[in-house]
């Protein structure tokens, strides 16, 4: 049988719905803290919690996702934010994120 590659809009619709949801590091952390690893920037000690949401920006784009991640040290404060659209690349025949960047304070 022959490969067929899904379209484009799969390809995105498909990606933004396994990006949605909320995740955390308990599995990397406790990996870490069992083989008495280093802290790095790729293997940390510390739990961190990431919520991923739809967003309907369509000034932004189709397919618009929102991330936020908690450091389990400050639960109710939101350590980054990032805003990314993604779309489809022609010239490189892949999915891209596009990230966008705001200025100005963020307002509760």
């Amino acid at each position: 049988s022959v490969f067929v590659a899904p379209s484009p809009d799969r390809q995105i619709r498909e990606i933004a719905e396994r990006w949605v949801g909320d995740f955390d590091n308990h599995l990397q952390v406790r990996s870490n803290r069992e083989r008495g690893g280093a802290r790095g920037p790729e293997l940390s000690l510390e739990r961190r919690e990431m919520k991923v949401v739809r967003l309907d920006a369509p000034q932004l784009g189709k397919n618009v996702l929102f991330f936020e991640e908690y450091r389990a040290a400050s639960p109710g404060k939101a350590h980054w934010q990032r805003v990314v659209s993604l779309e489809w690349d022609d010239k490189r025949a892949q999915v891209r994120a596009r990230q966008f960047f705001f200025r100005g304070a963020v307002r509760p």
